[in-house]
């Protein structure tokens, strides 16, 4: 029920912001994750994010709401498809725009909060935290995107005692700004 409710609020949220002109980014943004303290993953084994896509739009001047995807692939002893979920950001950059029209760039620091099923250690997880980054662009639509992420992750475990782990992580993106108009009965809005 909880699923369905946020999952129809991102629809929500992003039907809307299709109703107006302005910049979308749209892109990949592959990185990776290490937990600092967690016995049950040896820091011989890594995760990647396989499923990096990534959403970008403004809300208003300074602030943007992104929403990524995560596939966790993980690396080790045993390789498989270890962790789904999904990440919601609120990137609020340091400098404002001229328009709401234009694209975001420049560094910025948001919270963010994301979750997971992880199917290797048999739990779910709520991760909240800091976002740290920057979008830098060409002359044209491509962007490139780097940022660091730090904060907690509530591991809901199903078979033993709940646990909080911190944890850092570093992604790089690389996506596309478009630019869209909504056509109503034959005119562009």
């Amino acid at each position: 029920m909880k699923s369905a409710l946020l999952a129809a609020l991102l629809c929500c949220i992003t039907l809307a912001s299709f109703a107006q002109k302005r910049y979308r980014y749209i892109g990949l943004m592959p990185g990776g994750a290490i937990d600092i303290i967690d016995p049950y993953y040896p820091i011989a084994r890594y995760d990647i994010n396989v499923v990096p896509f990534v959403f970008e739009t403004p809300i208003n001047t300074v602030t943007d709401i992104k929403c990524a995807s995560i596939g966790i692939y993980r690396y080790g002893d045993s390789p498989r498809l270890s962790a789904v979920g999904g990440q919601l950001v609120f990137p609020r950059y340091f400098k404002a725009k001229q328009r709401y029209s234009e694209k975001s760039k420049g560094w910025y620091l948001g919270p963010f909060v994301s979750g997971t099923r992880d199917f290797y250690r048999n739990l779910y997880t709520a991760s909240p935290g800091l976002e740290f980054g920057a979008i830098f662009e060409d002359k044209r639509s491509f962007a490139l995107s780097l940022n660091i992420q730090a904060g907690g992750t509530y591991e809901f475990r199903l078979n033993r005692k709940n646990a909080m782990v911190p944890f850092v992580a570093i992604n790089l993106g690389f996506g596309f700004w478009v630019k869209q108009k909504l056509y109503v009965r034959g005119g562009s809005v």
